[in-house]
């Protein structure tokens, strides 16, 4: 290149300042426009290896498919299949002979009306709700049928739960909020309507 600088009959200063200028402008070149695809380059390998382990995680989750539809089934049978209209009846019956095997005697048990509740067509359990009452009842017997909920395959669990002691602080008061999860029933498909004949000329 200095070469070629001295054909055309310049100055050495004169070719100082243009090979300066030259490379100021290669590296004003390669700030702008090479380097910064240095860094696109790292996120790319970046997003090549995320996705790569999406890849696998995909694949042992499709392999675990047989597994997951073998527990949904599970579920289905384990909540039992109870009419719509019995549910309540059943989870105060179960309730009551839960508190009975813990020794808990309850202080009346009661439907919940879950105001603006609405089932989603999709799910494959409805809940029943039911309160409760307490009295007199001992730490030790309570735990018991609490303990008792969480075994076999009632799917009960607790909502909400308010204790207090009672006057000599030896025994508690108050109510527990039982919800239960039954099975749906599946809603038959309506037939489909019969073709309308076509009618002749």
């Amino acid at each position: 290149m200095i070469r070629f600088l001295e054909k055309l009959n310049l100055k050495p200063g004169e070719i100082r300042l243009v090979v300066g200028v030259g490379f100021v402008l290669f590296i004003v070149l390669n700030v702008m426009f090479i380097w910064p695809q240095f860094g696109e380059v790292a996120k790319s390998q970046l997003q090549i290896a995320q996705l790569q382990r999406d890849l696998v995680r995909f694949k042992k989750e499709i392999a675990n498919a047989p597994s997951y539809q073998a527990s949904l089934k599970k579920l289905e049978e384990g909540g039992g299949s109870v009419l719509a209209e019995d549910q309540a009846l059943n989870l105060i019956r179960t309730v009551q002979s839960l508190a009975a095997s813990a020794g808990v005697v309850p202080n009346g048990i009661t439907p919940v009306n879950r105001a603006g509740a609405t089932s989603n067509p999709q799910d494959f359990f409805e809940e029943q709700s039911v309160t409760m009452g307490l009295v007199d009842t001992q730490e030790e017997k309570l735990v018991d049928f609490l303990y008792n909920l969480s075994t076999g395959t009632s799917l009960i669990r607790v909502r909400d739960m308010n204790l207090r002691p009672d006057a000599v602080n030896q025994k508690l008061q108050g109510s527990l909020t039982l919800t239960a999860s039954y099975q749906k029933k599946p809603v038959a498909k309506k037939p489909a309507a019969p073709a309308a004949p076509a009618k002749k000329p």
